[in-house]
């Protein structure tokens, strides 16, 4: 195994965990915290595939995700925590 095919099976289960932690959170806040980290696992596999597959197209769908994932954490932290 490739050091890519290692770093695909850990973003892998990174993200089937942090799903699981996202179904189970207790509360509001962890999953929220969950949510976020699940983003940056996502941006981190996209930016690894670009570079493996050697094509800048994926670090741009990659940026527009962070961008629009940090957009969506802050309107969470502004709104989500007020009405749960």
């Amino acid at each position: 195994m490739d050091g890519f095919s290692i770093a695909f099976v850990m973003y892998g289960v990174a993200g089937i965990l942090l799903l699981f932690r996202l179904l189970k959170g207790p509360t509001f806040a962890d999953r929220a915290i969950v949510s976020d980290t699940l983003t940056n696992v996502v941006t981190l596999f996209l930016v690894a595939y670009a570079i493996h597959v050697r094509d800048a197209m994926y670090l741009d769908v990659a940026l527009i995700f962070a961008m629009m994932s940090f957009v969506g954490i802050i309107t969470i932290a502004k709104y989500g925590v007020k009405h749960s």
